[in-house]
């Protein structure tokens, strides 16, 4: 079963770009978003902010926004006004709150619930579609099968195994995140269809370190020398944290993949998705 089965095609233009339509890549880390740059075959602009292309007739513009609400909100918004795109696609790493989700596997995002009350509904490649609640554990999320899931976002790193379930049992969403609901009422405002793709990076059962937020640059980069810093005064974490580093590694090499399938849906009409299948 392909992640957007039912994804509906990509509009024909841009304001941008009349002649083609023109997909937003978005993700907070570069390192979330460089096996997907490659795969795509991507270029990379002189500073490295961002990479540009055409996959399969869509031209693509990549950049890192930095982690949470306010980073992704401020970046997406000024590409937005630069590129003019006709669609946005998020990709990168989850923390996985269902026990059942094991690290690196990937899935589309059918429903985000804000902690501060409020649903997104998102149908793959269709405009966020809001639904304003008190308590956004209330929603009743539905558990899906397969390759989509509901997610929550959240303010601040979710780093024990504790706050894990506790969400888990709370909202009954299966990753957490601290991007995607600013970035669901960012394209609910600016009316662009949004998509959104999470892996699996430290599963239900894995701890994070909470200083890990600290170890992220303003640009989306990884401060190494911070993270070195951490593990020298914390040097029993280094097995957990080569642990966390080959999960996510193995989930921004998965996502890759599977963005490629998203755009090549993007740019198929269902009938030629149909024959391929066949």
């Amino acid at each position: 079963m392909h992640l957007c089965d039912s994804i509906p095609r990509v509009p024909e233009m841009s304001p941008s770009n009349p002649s083609a339509p023109h997909v937003l890549l978005l993700a907070a880390l570069r390192d979330e978003l460089g096996p997907t740059v490659s795969a795509l075959q991507l270029q990379w602009s002189t500073g490295g902010g961002e990479a540009k292309g055409e996959f399969e007739g869509i031209a693509t513009t990549a950049a890192a926004t930095g982690m949470g609400a306010a980073r992704i909100t401020a970046a997406a918004s000024q590409l937005i006004d630069a590129e003019g795109p006709s669609s946005i696609l998020l990709v990168g790493l989850a923390g996985g709150l269902d026990p059942g989700l094991k690290a690196a596997e990937v899935r589309r995002i059918v429903r985000i619930l804000d902690e501060h009350g409020g649903t997104y509904a998102l149908k793959c490649g269709g405009v966020p579609q809001t639904q304003e609640v008190d308590d956004p554990a209330a929603a009743n999320p539905h558990h899906e099968v397969g390759a989509t899931a509901t997610l929550l976002s959240v303010d601040k790193v979710i780093s024990s195994v504790e706050q894990k379930a506790e969400l888990f049992d709370r909202y009954g969403a299966a990753m957490v995140d601290m991007e995607s609901a600013a970035l669901a009422r960012l394209a609910a405002q600016r009316g662009l269809p949004l998509t959104v793709l999470r892996a699996v990076s430290d599963p239900a059962d894995q701890v994070l370190p909470p200083q890990a937020a600290t170890w992220v640059r303003e640009d989306g980069s990884i401060d190494t020398r911070a993270a070195m810093m951490f593990l020298a005064t914390h040097p029993w974490m280094a097995g957990k944290l080569m642990s966390l580093r080959r999960h996510a590694q193995a989930a921004a090499h998965a996502l890759a993949g599977a963005v490629g399938d998203v755009l090549r849906a993007m740019v198929k009409p269902p009938a030629d998705r149909d024959v391929e299948r066949s």
